[in-house]
């Protein structure tokens, strides 16, 4: 994306103004939406989400990281924003009122709108029709909204509706002449490479295979990095047994990225033959239906020839979000 229209977005969410309703009357989950509110579910959800892939796009320029706004009625304008929080980057949303230090927007009850919403990451705000609102995001990107509330200035917040995000994966090929080798896969009609022993221990499995298609099988095994730092981090690749230092267990090592690298939620890498040559599948653990941007994860590289190349890799086309839910006082009623 070029530096010149990420400026402007930034300005435009710092400098964006506008005036409260007032105070937000109730206090507690028994407030149910109006009009107005339910507005702002069905505005959010006319909009594709912003992804990695397709980099910018409508919501982005609807949902905001930062803004002044006068969310308590009273003639002044505040400041509202976004704070990261600790080692695993949980967001919260802040208001700053008058010049005084940043103070959580407050939070719905977690027990009532869900897990999801519980364990959400990203947070942004969306201006509607006078009114300031939370949009709480699966991960720290863009790409899956899940629950729009109403922050009060008393710390709380109304739960308004909740989306389910949608999602498509198509596996694609860097070369056209290669796209048989995806399509394969896909439709599981390539020959996967079994581990010689299957023990109950992970690090008892061996695979023995020609990883570098040419024409000697080596010993390889699955290295695995688990740590519960910050957001949490499970990592699995293929290594080389013996000769770590050669050259095609270095080519390993760069097709299948460093350890701690993003999207650490792996799954078990896979050995698969086709046509003769032996590939490398990397996956994360749900790469077909992801949840959140760190599983958007699936690739297949060969080394051959003494190079490691990228010959698929998975494209996810996100939709507007579905509305699944609008606040009835107690919990979720159908649109």
């Amino acid at each position: 994306m070029r530096r010149d229209i990420l400026l402007r977005m930034m300005a435009r969410a710092t400098l964006l103004l506008s005036v409260g309703a007032g105070p937000y009357d109730g206090g507690s989950n028994a407030r149910v939406p109006d009009a107005d509110d339910i507005a702002a579910c069905r505005f959010l959800a006319a909009f594709e989400p912003a992804t990695a892939d397709r980099g910018v796009s409508p919501v982005a320029n609807l949902v905001v990281a930062g803004a002044v706004f006068d969310i308590d009625g009273d003639g002044i304008a505040d400041r509202l924003g976004v704070q990261d929080q600790g080692t695993a980057h949980f967001e919260q949303a802040i208001v700053i009122r008058h010049g005084e230090k940043p103070q959580a927007a407050g939070g719905p009850d977690q027990d009532d709108v869900g897990e999801d919403v519980r364990w959400s990451r990203g947070v942004r705000w969306l201006i509607h029709n006078g009114r300031a609102y939370s949009v709480r995001f699966a991960g720290n990107g863009l790409g899956y909204p899940l629950y729009l509330g109403l922050p009060r200035v008393d710390g709380y917040e109304h739960p308004i509706c909740r989306f389910q995000p949608k999602v498509e994966k198509r596996l694609v090929a860097e070369s056209p002449a290669e796209q048989g080798v995806c399509d394969a896969i896909e439709d599981e009609k390539v020959e996967f490479i079994a581990p010689e022993s299957e023990r109950d221990e992970d690090s008892s499995r061996a695979w023995l295979v020609d990883f570098a298609n040419e024409g000697r099988s080596r010993k390889t095994r699955i290295a695995m990095m688990d740590s519960s730092a910050g957001a949490g981090c499970s990592q699995r690749v293929f290594e080389a047994v013996d000769r770590a230092d050669s050259p095609s267990a270095r080519l390993l090592r760069e097709a299948q990225g460093r350890f701690g690298a993003p999207n650490c939620i792996d799954d078990d890498p896979r050995w698969f033959r086709f046509e003769g040559k032996i590939y490398l599948e990397s996956r994360s653990q749900a790469p077909d239906a992801p949840q959140v941007e760190d599983q958007e994860k699936h690739t297949v590289h060969i080394i051959e020839r003494g190079t490691a190349r990228l010959i698929c890799r998975a494209w996810y086309d996100h939709e507007p979000p579905r509305l699944t839910g609008i606040w009835n006082g107690s919990g979720w009623r159908v649109p």
